[in-house]
């Protein structure tokens, strides 16, 4: 019988390996493959194999595994540890457009009563989705004139984007240190504005005046309360935080360092690339893309499907395939459970690769 903490061990470290065709556990010290376990066995039942077993067991597939370049990774949340001397900023961004590559179009900041609001021209015009640009912020860009109301905004006033990002981290120099209250539903302030600053050579130096973000979305949906748009107004979005009646408790608890996005936002723009190369077979509805955004949680590609069907055939690809979890995935966002694959969609996917290769 397995002592409590041994449990909880075993409940939190299980391994799944999809594409090598291997399951494991981690219990304390002793490790164990449990190829033949069940799903919902008894995992002490699976512990008979010793260390040196194991390592022997995942050699039998290193060749699969370096074809597939598996690597299921996501950083665990590392909370920010807030007390009255750090200065809360609610910053609030504007993006072009919700997709990956999206541009950043303005930046509005508020911290007690001084404010920062700047425009920053997009880098590329097919990321942007101008219906999306008007409702969020009543902001036009046609590739040369940013309009704020229909009114044309002077040139001079919309920046480069490194100068827009200068601007904001000599701004909150000032204030430092601080920690930045930004709306980050499904992460998508706080992962690009990382990016950027890291683009343009600013990330290091945003790190030492930022210690982390707050994620206001997180905070709104624990207090059943609809953002909405006030998140794209730095004003508005702090009135509406200060209306729930936050403290710095709740703050911290919904709070990342700015090291914990940066890897986050590494390992989703892997999975990103992994799950577009899937693009032909939910164009050609052969599996979804809830399908394709499992399989790249799980380090497949395209690619490595076509390199196992051709070197090791249709039936091993479908029994590598079904070993394809079908858990909950946690990760920064929170829960995400995308579509399970079906015997159907495996037959699909094989047909696919048969006609196509």
């Amino acid at each position: 019988m397995l002592s409590g903490a041994e449990r909880y061990h075993v409940s939190t470290q299980v391994r799944y390996d999809s594409i090598t065709a291997v399951r494991y556990v981690v219990i304390k010290r002793k490790y164990s493959t449990g190829r033949t376990c069940a799903e919902g066995q008894n995992l002490s039942s699976c512990r008979s194999l010793s260390v040196s077993r194991f390592i022997l067991t995942m050699a039998e597939y290193q060749e699969v595994r370096e074809a597939s370049g598996v690597k299921f990774v996501w950083p665990a949340a590392r909370q920010i540890v807030l007390d009255e001397n750090m200065n809360i900023v609610f910053l609030s961004l504007v993006w072009t457009s919700k997709k990956w590559g999206k541009c950043l179009a303005q930046i509005t900041a508020v911290f007690e009563e001084d404010y920062l609001d700047a425009y920053a021209r997009p880098t590329c015009t097919k990321y942007v989705d101008g219906q999306y640009l008007k409702w969020a912020a009543d902001l036009e860009w046609d590739g040369s004139t940013m309009k704020k109301r229909g009114e044309a905004i002077p040139e001079d006033d919309v920046l480069e984007l490194e100068a827009a990002l200068t601007l904001l981290v000599e701004w909150l120099k000032e204030k430092e240190p601080v920690v930045c209250v930004v709306g980050d539903f499904m992460l998508n302030d706080s992962c690009p504005l990382v990016n950027l600053l890291m683009q343009v050579g600013l990330y290091k130096t945003f790190t030492s005046i930022c210690r982390g973000f707050v994620r206001g979305f997180a905070i709104f949906e624990d207090k059943g309360t609809n953002l909405g748009k006030v998140v794209y107004n730095a004003r508005r979005f702090r009135n509406a935080m200060q209306a729930i009646d936050c403290d710095l408790q709740l703050f911290q608890e919904y709070s990342m360092t700015v090291e914990n996005v940066q890897e986050y936002y590494a390992e989703t723009e892997k999975s990103y690339w992994a799950r577009t190369s899937f693009k032909a077979l939910f164009d050609q509805n052969v599996i979804s893309r809830g399908h394709a955004r499992r399989l790249a949680y799980e380090g497949w590609t395209l690619k490595d499907m076509k390199k196992i069907y051709k070197d090791d055939g249709e039936e091993v690809l479908k029994a590598k395939l079904r070993l394809v979890s079908h858990d909950e995935f946690v990760n920064l966002q929170g829960k995400v459970k995308p579509d399970v694959l079906s015997e159907e969609d495996i037959i699909g996917i094989c047909n696919f690769l048969n006609e196509n290769l």
